[in-house]
């Protein structure tokens, strides 16, 4: 790989993770705020799922309606988990980041190959 290809993919890397730790910052933004606690977090994740946990046992519901249950139900725990994880990667990335900008500092302080 040249030196300039190296240099570019490390660029990328930089901007990759800049855009992570960006949008795990949206996230917590978005959690701290109390219209998304309530509407998302309580009534949907919590209440709204309870429900449809119940609605996917009902025997009096089609097969196909409480398959539909349980796949809303389980939607809470997806959406929870997705939040989670762009939290945890914008941390990770966070961590990295310094790492990332040395090494791009070290590769643009060598000398050039001359064998081109």
């Amino acid at each position: 790989m040249s030196k300039e290809q190296e240099i570019a993919g490390l660029e990328h890397r930089i901007e990759s993770a800049k855009s992570a730790i960006a949008f795990a910052e949206d996230v917590r933004k978005l959690l701290g705020n109390r219209l998304f606690r309530e509407v998302i977090l309580n009534k949907f994740c919590v209440e709204h799922c309870a429900r449809y946990v119940q609605e996917s046992g009902d025997p009096l519901l089609s097969a196909e309606n409480r398959a539909d249950a349980l796949n809303m139900a389980q939607a809470a725990g997806q959406l929870r988990r997705w939040l989670d994880l762009s939290v945890r990667i914008g941390e990770a990335e966070a961590g990295l980041l310094p790492n990332i900008q040395e090494e791009l500092d070290v590769v643009r302080a060598e000398p050039e190959d001359e064998e081109d």
